[in-house]
């Protein structure tokens, strides 16, 4: 697709292949991460997605570990991307710096509470007197304990097994 102009081009032949060399350089790569909230399960974890400016079709990823400042629930906690690279078949032709910014939710864990409640005699109320208080699905190590509470019996009659419910129970604990 070479041609050659000018008053005396037809005095001259272009011979064989033209070439040169150049470079084709790294190019930066705009990342950007959005945390993904998650319920509390006690540790400092945190997952983000990453979205790039890339050219299209080509084979990206991510590989990465990322924390949140501490374990506790809260809303819009800053997520730190502790390790990050690129990965896939066209890394090589790209640079990137791990993304700041990206937050996410710690929302709390659900948990269980149950109950025994006392046998007792009748008496012509719905009166229950609580036993125990036991939680299910607290983490191991965590400071989380149920007090307080009133029971009541589902009707004041005298029956076996009869349903108990208990109302205004407390959590306490550092967790």
């Amino acid at each position: 697709g070479v041609a050659l102009a000018g008053a005396d081009a037809g005095n001259y032949l272009l011979g064989g292949p033209i070439t040169a060399q150049a470079d084709i350089t790294v190019r930066p790569l705009v990342v950007t991460a959005t945390g993904v909230s998650r319920v509390y399960d006690a540790t400092t974890g945190a997952t983000v997605t990453f979205s790039h400016d890339g050219i299209g079709g080509d084979d990206l990823g991510f590989s990465y570990t990322a924390s949140f400042a501490d374990k506790h629930v809260a809303s819009g906690k800053p997520i730190t991307i502790n390790a990050f690279a690129l990965t896939g078949g066209d890394a090589g032709n790209y640079s990137a710096a791990p993304p700041a910014g990206a937050t996410a939710d710690i929302t709390p864990a659900p948990l269980t509470v149950a109950i025994t409640a006392a046998d007792r005699t009748y008496d012509g109320t719905t009166a229950a007197e609580i036993l125990t208080r036991t939680l299910q699905g607290v983490f191991a190590g965590d400071d989380v304990s149920v007090t307080g509470g009133t029971a009541s019996f589902e009707d004041k009659n005298v029956g076996t097994g009869k349903m108990v419910t208990a109302t205004g129970l407390l959590t306490g604990g550092a967790d």
